[in-house]
C-alpha cells in the first residue's frame, strides 16, 4: 500500500491523457494513409484497365497493404480509447485519494507520504471514539480509491493484451477480422458497454450531431455494423462503417473452404463469399470516381439471397436523389448490374439538369421474391415496405432540414413494394415512379398521399409483365382508373427500361431532376377515387 499510494499521489495522469490523443491522431494519420493509397495507387491502376497475371499478384500485395493499414488503424483507435477509459478512472481515483487526504488534515488528522493516517490527541474518552471511527472511514476510503486505480490498471493492461501490434509488419491470415473482434474483447475487459443509439431517424441525427470528433471515429472503428446500419446518419460515416464491416466478414475465418469439402483447396466456397465479392468488387471497380460519381455502402446483409444498399453520389448534398428499388430475382449476386442501373439513371437526371447534384441509391433493403408463388402475392411487399420507409426518413434526416428532391422508382415487384410503402402517405417520396409494374397494392394514386400528377408509371407494349400481370397486385398504375401520370417508354422486355438511351430511362431521368417528362397522358383532372372511372382492382 505505501508505493501505490506514493504512485497514484504523484501520478501524471494527464501523461495517459496525451497518450491517448497520439494514438488516435496515428489512427487518423493511417486512415489518411489508407484513403491516399486506395485513390492514388489503386484506383489508377484499375481505371487504367491493367490485367492479367502481374496485375492479379499486384492488386493482392495492394490489398494486404491496404488492409494492413486500416488493422492498424483500428488499433490504435482502440489503444486509445483503452487509455482514455484507465485515464479517466486513473483520474478519479487520484482525485478522490486527493480529497481524503485533504479533508483529513483539514480536521485535524496527519497523513504521511505512504498513506498512514493518524488520529489527532484526544483529551477524552468521547473524543478517542469519535476519532476512531473517522479514522477508519479515512483508511477505507484511501483504501478504495487505491483499489480503484489498481483495478483500472489492470482493466487496462488485460485490454491492451487482446490486440496483435505485429500485422504492420507481417501479414497474417484473417486478421481483419481478428482486430474487429479484438477491439470488442478489449472494450469489454474495461466494462465500456456499446453506444445505444436511438432507432428514430431524425433522433438518430441529432444524437451524431451531438458527439465529440473522438466519439463519432471512435463508434465508427469500434462498433462499425452498429453506426453502418443506423438511417439517419450521414452517407460517409455509414460507407465508412459498412467498408469496414464487409472487409471484416470477407476475411471470417467461419467461411468453409474446399478443405471442408474434402479438397486440397483454401478456396472459400461458402455462397455468402461469393455475395460478399460482389459487392467488394463493385464498391472497388468505382474507387477513384469523379465527385458525384462515387459510390456510397450504407447497407448489407448477406443472409439468405443477401440484401444490399448502394448509393451513388452523396445523397445527403444532392438535391435531386433517385431510390430505385428492383423487382423478382433481384439478389446480392445482381449487385454490379444493379449499380449500372442507377449510374445510368444518375446520369441520366443529370443530363436533364446539368446544373443540380444527382444521387441514386439502389435499393435492396428487402427480401425480392423468386419465380415462384411468392411473386404474385403481396407478402414480400409488406415485409418490405417499412424498411423503405425508414431509409427515406433516414435520408431526409441525413439532409438536413433544407428540403431536396426524393424520387423513388419501382420496377416490376419493387414497384408493388413502393406502393405498399406509400400508402396513405407514408412514404415521405415528392415523385413515385413505377415501370413494369404488376400494381402497386392500391387502386388509386391518390392512396399515396402526394399529388397525382407526381405518380408516374410506365409501361412497354411488350412487358409481359406490366401488359399480362398488371392488375394482379393492385390496379394498373397506367391506367385512367389509377388516376397517375403514364410517361412514354419505348418498345422492349420487361428490363428495357434502364437501356441506355431509351425514352423510359431518359424520362425517369428527367423525374429525378424535377423535369417534366414526355407523357403518353397526364394524371387525369379529376380523382377517379370519386368513382367517376371503371375500376378492375377491388377497393
Amino acid at each position: 500500500m505505501p508505493d501505490s499510494f506514493a504512485l497514484l499521489w504523484r501520478l501524471d495522469v494527464e501523461s495517459i491523457a496525451e497518450a491517448a490523443r497520439k494514438w488516435r491522431s496515428l489512427s487518423q494519420e493511417l486512415g489518411s494513409a489508407h484513403t491516399r493509397h486506395q485513390l492514388h495507387v489503386t484506383a489508377p491502376l484499375r481505371r487504367a484497365g491493367w490485367s492479367g497475371e502481374a496485375a492479379t499478384e499486384a492488386f493482392g500485395f495492394l490489398a494486404g497493404v491496404e488492409e494492413r493499414l486500416a488493422i492498424g488503424r483500428i488499433e490504435a483507435e482502440t489503444i486509445g480509447t483503452v487509455l482514455t477509459v484507465v485515464h479517466q478512472r486513473m483520474e478519479q481515483a487520484q482525485s478522490s485519494l486527493r480529497a481524503v487526504v485533504r479533508e483529513a488534515e483539514a480536521s485535524g488528522y496527519a497523513v504521511d507520504d505512504a498513506g498512514t493516517v493518524t488520529a489527532p490527541r484526544s483529551t477524552n474518552r468521547y473524543e478517542a471514539e469519535e476519532a476512531g471511527a473517522e479514522l477508519a472511514g479515512y483508511r477505507r476510503r484511501i483504501d478504495a480509491a487505491l483499489e480503484a486505480a489498481s483495478q483500472a490498471s489492470e482493466d487496462g493492461r488485460n485490454a491492451l493484451a487482446v490486440l496483435h501490434g505485429d500485422v504492420m509488419g507481417q501479414y497474417r491470415q484473417h486478421a481483419f477480422n481478428e482486430a474487429g473482434v479484438d477491439a470488442h474483447t478489449a472494450m469489454e475487459l474495461l466494462g465500456v458497454r456499446p453506444p445505444r443509439p436511438p432507432r428514430d431517424p431524425k433522433a438518430a441525427a441529432k444524437w451524431w450531431s451531438g458527439l465529440s470528433p473522438d466519439e463519432r471515429r471512435e463508434y465508427v472503428l469500434l462498433y462499425p455494423q452498429l453506426i453502418g446500419g443506423l438511417d439517419g446518419l450521414p452517407a460517409t460515416v455509414r460507407d465508412d462503417a459498412n467498408r469496414l464491416v464487409l472487409d471484416g466478414q470477407l476475411d471470417s475465418p467461419d467461411f468453409a473452404t474446399g478443405h471442408d469439402y474434402g479438397v486440397a483447396s483454401d478456396a472459400v466456397l461458402d455462397p455468402r463469399y461469393r455475395r460478399l465479392m460482389k459487392v467488394k468488387d463493385t464498391l472497388d471497380s468505382y474507387e477513384g470516381a469523379p465527385p458525384g460519381q462515387e459510390l456510397y455502402l450504407l447497407g448489407f446483409n448477406s443472409a439468405g439471397d443477401g440484401q444490399v444498399i448502394i448509393a451513388q453520389g452523396n445523397p445527403d448534398t444532392a438535391a435531386h436523389t433517385g431510390v430505385y428499388v428492383p423487382g423478382t430475382g433481384t439478389t446480392m449476386d445482381s449487385t454490379p448490374g444493379s449499380v449500372d442501373r442507377i449510374d445510368r439513371l444518375r446520369q441520366a437526371a443529370q443530363a436533364a439538369h446539368p446544373d443540380g447534384a444527382v444521387s441514386t441509391v439502389f435499393w435492396l433493403g428487402y427480401d425480392a421474391p423468386e419465380l415462384n408463388t411468392s411473386v404474385v402475392t403481396l407478402g414480400r411487399a409488406e415485409a418490405g415496405a417499412p424498411d423503405l420507409r425508414h431509409f427515406v426518413e433516414g435520408t431526409r434526416a441525413a439532409q438536413g432540414s433544407g428540403h431536396h428532391q426524393i424520387t423513388v422508382i419501382g420496377h416490376s415487384y419493387g414497384s408493388t413494394l413502393v406502393g405498399a410503402a406509400a400508402k396513405n402517405g407514408m412514404l415521405g417520396a415528392d415523385d413515385i415512379v413505377a415501370v413494369g409494374s404488376p400494381g402497386m397494392d392500391v387502386a388509386y394514386a391518390s392512396s399515396f398521399g402526394i399529388p397525382r400528377d407526381h405518380v408516374y408509371a410506365g409501361a412497354s407494349p411488350n412487358d409481359p409483365v406490366a401488359q399480362d400481370l398488371a392488375g394482379w397486385l393492385g390496379e394498373k398504375p397506367t391506367s385512367d382508373a389509377f388516376g397517375g401520370n403514364e410517361f412514354t417508354v419505348a418498345p422492349g422486355g420487361h428490363s428495357s427500361y434502364f437501356d441506355q438511351g431509351s425514352a423510359g430511362l431518359e424520362n425517369m431521368g428527367r423525374i429525378i431532376a424535377g423535369r417534366r417528362p414526355t407523357l403518353v397522358h397526364p394524371a387525369p383532372p379529376t380523382d377517379p377515387a370519386l368513382g367517376l372511372y371503371p375500376h378492375s382492382y377491388p377497393h
